[in-house]
Protein backbone atom coordinates (compact mmCIF):
# COMPACT_ATOMS: atom_id res chain seq x y z
CA UNK A 1 0.00 0.00 0.00
CA UNK A 2 1.76 3.07 -1.08
CA UNK A 3 2.09 6.11 1.85
CA UNK A 4 2.69 9.61 0.76
CA UNK A 5 2.88 12.23 3.45
CA UNK A 6 0.94 15.30 3.04
CA UNK A 7 1.13 19.20 3.86
CA UNK A 8 -0.29 18.27 7.50
CA UNK A 9 2.55 15.69 8.47
CA UNK A 10 -0.20 12.87 8.21
CA UNK A 11 -0.31 10.40 5.67
CA UNK A 12 -1.88 10.98 2.30
CA UNK A 13 -3.37 7.30 2.84
CA UNK A 14 -4.79 8.25 6.08
CA UNK A 15 -6.69 11.48 4.55
CA UNK A 16 -8.26 9.34 2.21
CA UNK A 17 -9.11 6.93 4.45
CA UNK A 18 -10.63 9.60 6.54
CA UNK A 19 -12.26 10.94 3.23
CA UNK A 20 -14.22 7.18 2.27
CA UNK A 21 -15.36 7.87 5.62
CA UNK A 22 -16.90 10.90 4.88
CA UNK A 23 -18.83 9.76 1.72
CA UNK A 24 -19.74 6.93 3.62
CA UNK A 25 -21.64 8.53 6.30
CA UNK A 26 -22.88 11.24 4.18
CA UNK A 27 -24.33 8.47 1.92
CA UNK A 28 -25.81 6.81 5.17
CA UNK A 29 -27.48 10.09 6.14
CA UNK A 30 -29.91 10.20 3.12
CA UNK A 31 -30.07 6.24 3.09
CA UNK A 32 -32.26 4.43 6.43
CA UNK A 33 -30.24 1.57 7.36
CA UNK A 34 -33.33 -0.45 7.63
CA UNK A 35 -34.30 0.34 3.84
CA UNK A 36 -31.19 -1.17 2.64
CA UNK A 37 -31.23 -4.21 0.86
CA UNK A 38 -28.33 -6.36 -0.27
CA UNK A 39 -27.83 -4.60 -3.23
CA UNK A 40 -27.50 -1.66 -2.17
CA UNK A 41 -24.99 -2.50 0.80
CA UNK A 42 -22.80 -3.49 -2.08
CA UNK A 43 -22.93 -0.41 -4.08
CA UNK A 44 -21.95 0.87 -0.66
CA UNK A 45 -18.79 -0.57 -0.74
CA UNK A 46 -18.05 0.73 -3.92
CA UNK A 47 -16.72 3.76 -2.50
CA UNK A 48 -14.13 2.15 -0.39
CA UNK A 49 -12.70 0.22 -3.02
CA UNK A 50 -9.71 1.29 -5.77
CA UNK A 51 -8.65 -0.12 -9.19
CA UNK A 52 -4.58 -0.45 -9.04
CA UNK A 53 -2.35 -0.92 -11.05
CA UNK A 54 1.08 -1.87 -10.25
CA UNK A 55 0.75 -1.27 -6.52
CA UNK A 56 -1.00 2.55 -7.40
CA UNK A 57 -4.28 3.10 -7.17
CA UNK A 58 -5.76 4.51 -11.11
CA UNK A 59 -6.21 7.59 -10.78
CA UNK A 60 -9.78 7.28 -12.79
CA UNK A 61 -11.66 4.68 -10.34
CA UNK A 62 -14.25 7.21 -9.40
CA UNK A 63 -15.49 6.63 -12.91
CA UNK A 64 -16.29 3.22 -12.52
CA UNK A 65 -16.63 2.52 -8.58
CA UNK A 66 -17.76 6.08 -6.49
CA UNK A 67 -19.90 7.84 -9.27
CA UNK A 68 -21.79 4.48 -10.50
CA UNK A 69 -22.65 3.68 -6.35
CA UNK A 70 -23.60 6.93 -5.94
CA UNK A 71 -25.99 6.96 -9.23
CA UNK A 72 -27.62 3.61 -7.69
CA UNK A 73 -27.55 4.42 -3.98
CA UNK A 74 -29.19 7.93 -4.31
CA UNK A 75 -31.41 7.47 -7.54
CA UNK A 76 -29.44 10.32 -9.46
CA UNK A 77 -28.13 10.16 -13.37
CA UNK A 78 -25.12 11.39 -14.34
CA UNK A 79 -22.85 12.89 -16.76
CA UNK A 80 -19.53 11.18 -16.27
CA UNK A 81 -16.80 13.34 -17.78
CA UNK A 82 -12.80 14.03 -17.73
CA UNK A 83 -13.86 15.75 -14.30
CA UNK A 84 -15.00 14.58 -11.42
CA UNK A 85 -16.13 17.89 -10.06
CA UNK A 86 -18.25 18.68 -13.36
CA UNK A 87 -19.48 14.66 -13.41
CA UNK A 88 -20.70 15.49 -9.72
CA UNK A 89 -22.35 19.19 -10.83
CA UNK A 90 -24.14 17.20 -13.13
CA UNK A 91 -25.74 15.07 -10.28
CA UNK A 92 -27.48 17.78 -8.28
CA UNK A 93 -26.67 16.52 -4.71
CA UNK A 94 -26.93 17.40 -1.38
CA UNK A 95 -23.94 19.86 -0.34
CA UNK A 96 -22.46 17.28 2.32
CA UNK A 97 -22.58 14.40 0.20
CA UNK A 98 -21.34 16.60 -3.19
CA UNK A 99 -18.51 17.56 -0.66
CA UNK A 100 -17.39 14.24 0.68
CA UNK A 101 -17.93 13.11 -3.07
CA UNK A 102 -15.03 15.41 -4.69
CA UNK A 103 -12.38 14.48 -1.92
CA UNK A 104 -10.32 11.42 -3.06
CA UNK A 105 -11.69 8.14 -1.61
CA UNK A 106 -11.34 4.97 -1.50
CA UNK A 107 -8.83 2.72 -0.09
CA UNK A 108 -9.89 -1.08 -0.61
CA UNK A 109 -8.10 -2.63 -3.59
CA UNK A 110 -10.98 -6.03 -2.92
CA UNK A 111 -9.70 -8.16 -4.96
CA UNK A 112 -12.16 -8.34 -8.56
CA UNK A 113 -12.77 -11.74 -8.59
CA UNK A 114 -14.47 -11.37 -5.33
CA UNK A 115 -16.53 -8.28 -6.39
CA UNK A 116 -19.43 -10.52 -8.22
CA UNK A 117 -19.27 -13.04 -5.19
CA UNK A 118 -19.24 -9.88 -2.67
CA UNK A 119 -23.24 -8.54 -4.29
CA UNK A 120 -24.47 -12.23 -3.87
CA UNK A 121 -23.16 -12.69 -0.18
CA UNK A 122 -24.38 -9.16 0.81
CA UNK A 123 -27.89 -10.27 -0.23
CA UNK A 124 -27.46 -13.48 1.53
CA UNK A 125 -26.62 -11.45 5.10
CA UNK A 126 -28.57 -8.67 4.56
CA UNK A 127 -30.34 -9.01 8.12
CA UNK A 128 -26.62 -8.86 9.49
CA UNK A 129 -25.11 -6.58 7.75
CA UNK A 130 -28.05 -3.85 8.30
CA UNK A 131 -27.79 -4.70 12.01
CA UNK A 132 -23.69 -4.23 11.96
CA UNK A 133 -24.37 -0.56 10.08
CA UNK A 134 -26.76 0.42 12.34
CA UNK A 135 -24.59 -0.47 15.37
CA UNK A 136 -21.40 1.14 13.15
CA UNK A 137 -23.87 4.32 12.95
CA UNK A 138 -24.11 4.74 16.69
CA UNK A 139 -20.63 3.63 17.65
CA UNK A 140 -19.00 6.09 20.39
CA UNK A 141 -15.07 6.68 20.67
CA UNK A 142 -14.63 4.02 22.86
CA UNK A 143 -12.51 0.75 22.34
CA UNK A 144 -15.21 -1.73 23.76
CA UNK A 145 -18.01 -0.69 20.82
CA UNK A 146 -15.57 -1.43 18.10
CA UNK A 147 -14.12 -4.27 19.76
CA UNK A 148 -17.69 -6.04 20.11
CA UNK A 149 -18.60 -4.33 15.74
CA UNK A 150 -15.84 -5.92 15.06
CA UNK A 151 -17.01 -9.09 16.61
CA UNK A 152 -20.51 -9.01 14.77
CA UNK A 153 -18.21 -9.17 11.78
CA UNK A 154 -16.18 -11.85 11.97
CA UNK A 155 -19.34 -13.46 12.97
CA UNK A 156 -20.29 -13.10 9.39
CA UNK A 157 -19.89 -16.24 6.79
CA UNK A 158 -16.79 -15.96 4.82
CA UNK A 159 -17.50 -14.88 1.02
CA UNK A 160 -17.23 -17.24 -1.20
CA UNK A 161 -14.76 -17.40 -4.39
CA UNK A 162 -16.24 -17.30 -7.70
CA UNK A 163 -16.04 -20.44 -8.31
CA UNK A 164 -18.06 -21.33 -4.67
CA UNK A 165 -15.35 -23.90 -3.89
CA UNK A 166 -13.88 -22.60 -0.93
CA UNK A 167 -14.29 -19.32 1.59
CA UNK A 168 -12.31 -16.09 1.49
CA UNK A 169 -12.45 -13.41 4.00
CA UNK A 170 -12.88 -9.66 2.29
CA UNK A 171 -10.21 -7.71 2.70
Amino acid sequence: MPIFESTTGTSKWYDTERNTEALVKAVMAARPVHELSGDDVWWLLQPTWINASRGHPTKDHWKTLKVPALVHLLNKKANISDDLKSTLDSMQLSSPIAEAAARETGFVNAYRAYRNSLRGWCSANIRELQVILTAAEGLKANDQGRFDLASKIEQLPRVPTPSEKRQHVPN
